[in-house]
């Protein structure tokens, strides 16, 4: 139901704070809220995120409102004798237009009472950014001289833009994963999460992860340094500060679960990569006596059999010196078009070069997307000698039929 923004200001009173509880993942308890605004008309509680996050209605009516909203959430806080912290999803905008500090001086006034500032997360939305980035720069950087900390909110499809995010360096990241319901999107969304969590390991910021709907996401927010968790498969929003203990001793289990899977997945890509080793160390012995690098791959594919669907060599520096050896069927054939292609370009192929001439053994690689299927692959790379390289694509129907390689 659509609310007149009229109807919200001049009905202050109606604007109540429910509290969407923050679940760590590190103490396995809940460490904080985020207030949720909502409007009470005819006894219903209406959602008024979309009226306080509209640019088109004026800033000194959402200042008033998010002023209102905040100092009640915060009122209920030091009545209730919380010790966690308070977040406040906030349009910058409002951050801009409020060179009165209307918000902060509120925030220093209620210290006296016993919050203190630094317990205050103010959320910001990374696409509301855009066209203010130098000038809320600026703007966060005094409200975090009062101990004041700020996550920088990034959208469910808004891509990953840390020339907006850095500037700010925020205390935390909060990553949104409404639209994660898969494996094959999760593959999508590997870039998002890797430039998310890298920056945040280099600069310190913690992440944050939202919208949980499904204990697949819990899993992927787990698996890429969520700290804090958030959404409706751990908890709703409550008008009170509840505690959930069930739904606490549930993440315990989750997270437990995920413990063992992962453990279980690690020994058997370990067993895989010993495997192929092994396997493969005639076909390097006897490579010395082949003529030619197609000699080579195809002794491989002899030996790999339904593991692999392509095979090719490449020298250290990435320029590929065999053809391409496809599986088709049951037979192979050969791509002679890809000699001279360099593949240097590609994430962690150098990196990769040095560990196999450091080790003297192969590696595994990720779980990836291939360019020319589509389909989610594995690489196995071996040395031949310090100088050249035996790459092996592992077919998604072997990892899938295999256990754990997934």
């Amino acid at each position: 139901m659509k609310i007149d923004p009229l109807e919200i200001i001049t009905n202050l009173q109606n604007i109540i704070p429910t509290y969407d509880p923050f679940f760590s993942a590190e103490e396995r308890k809940i460490v904080g809220y985020e207030v949720i605004g909502k409007f009470v008309k005819n006894h219903i509680a209406l959602d008024i995120d979309a009226f306080l996050m509209d640019q088109q209605v004026p800033e000194e009516y959402r200042l008033e409102a998010y002023h209102h909203l905040l100092k009640v959430a915060i009122d209920h806080y030091l009545q209730d004798h919380q010790t966690g912290f308070l977040a406040i999803r906030i349009d910058p905008e409002i951050l801009l237009y409020d060179d009165k500090e209307y918000l902060l001086q509120m925030i220093l006034e209620k210290e006296k009472l016993g919050i203190n500032p630094s317990q205050i997360v103010l959320i910001l939305p990374e696409e509301n950014l855009k066209g203010i980035e130098g000038t809320i720069e600026h703007c966060v950087q005094y409200i975090k001289t009062f101990g004041i900390k700020i996550s920088i909110e990034n959208g469910e499809s808004s891509g990953v833009r840390l020339e907006r995010i850095a500037p700010l360096s925020p205390h935390f990241i909060r990553i949104n994963l409404s639209s994660l319901k898969s494996l094959s999107q999760s593959i999508g969304m590997d870039e998002t999460l890797h430039a998310l969590s890298s920056f945040a390991r280099k600069t310190g910021a913690t992440l944050m992860f939202d919208k949980i709907e499904m204990e697949y996401q819990l899993r992927i927010a787990w698996k890429n340094g969520g700290r804090f968790l958030q959404g409706p498969y751990l908890s709703g929003a409550s008008p009170i500060f509840d505690q959930h203990p069930e739904r606490v001793e549930q993440l315990k289990n989750d997270l437990s679960r995920f413990i063992t899977y992962e453990k279980r997945k690690l020994e058997a890509l370990y067993r895989l990569e010993q495997t192929l080793n092994q396997d493969l160390q005639a076909v390097l012995e006897k490579g010395r006596i082949l003529s030619g690098w197609d000699a080579i791959i195809e002794e491989a594919s002899k030996v790999l059999g339904q593991r692999a669907f392509r095979v090719y060599i490449c020298d250290e520096n990435g320029y590929q010196v065999s053809a391409n050896l496809l599986r088709s069927g049951t037979g192979w054939s050969k791509q002679v078009e890809y000699i001279h292609k360099n593949w240097s370009w590609r994430p962690y192929f150098l990196e990769n070069v040095f560990k196999m001439n450091v080790l003297k053994q192969g590696l595994l690689s990720d779980l990836y997307s291939d360019i020319d299927t589509g389909e989610l692959i594995r690489t196995f790379s071996i040395p031949i000698n310090s100088e050249y390289f035996m790459f092996i694509d592992l077919s998604y129907s072997y990892l899938y039929e295999e256990e754990n390689l997934l």
